[in-house]
């Protein structure tokens, strides 16, 4: 009888530990993406993980009507590890085009983020967190940004490591930047 009772309690035990996993996990599944606006324009969207040129199409559900996409490049070191990452979606209420970019952890804050498209006007960017995949800055991109963007070869981005180092200077490539883009139908 004793051990009846225990290897319910045991049962209950391990329903109630898996039950949130398996309903998180029975959401998720049921989580169907809305339809992203180049799908809704008629044009057919790239697959999630596709290669545009130099940039990676992703898209990630919110919610069961809301669905965010983004095209991102990562550059890695010679040592085949992940020094910067530099990605386009929609922020804020309006899903203005924006880039959000991941520094890696123990870069200089005082001297920050700064970027320049070829040979254009610096800019800087704001830094919003640093956590344990890095440190994260954005800027909201202008038209005219855009069009240099759309336009150019490569977007420079520099940072610090100390105060007193030399800058670190890494190189995004901007080859199928215009097509990736267009493929997210961001204003």
């Amino acid at each position: 009888m004793l051990c009846t009772k225990l290897r319910v309690v045991i049962a209950l035990i391990a329903i109630s530990i898996g039950l949130p996993q398996l309903l998180l996990a029975e959401a998720a599944a049921q989580r169907v993406p809305a339809t992203p606006p180049a799908a809704a324009a008629g044009q057919p969207l790239p697959k999630v993980g596709e290669r545009i040129g130099d940039w990676t199409f992703r898209c990630q559900a919110l919610t069961a009507s809301d669905s965010r996409c983004s095209i991102s490049q990562v550059v890695f070191n010679p040592q085949k590890k992940p020094v910067i990452r530099a990605t386009f979606l929609g922020i804020g209420k309006n899903k203005k085009l924006g880039l959000v970019v991941l520094a890696p952890l123990g870069m200089f804050l005082g001297t920050g983020l700064a970027g320049k498209i070829d040979e254009g006007k610096q800019f800087k960017f704001v830094l919003q967190h640093c956590g344990k995949q890095g440190c994260r800055a954005a800027i909201g991109i202008s038209n005219k940004m855009k069009m240099a963007l759309q336009k150019g070869s490569r977007l420079a981005l520099a940072f610090k490591m100390r105060a007193n180092a030399k800058a670190v200077l890494v190189q995004i490539s901007l080859k199928g930047f215009t097509k990736a883009l267009n493929a997210l139908k961001i204003k």
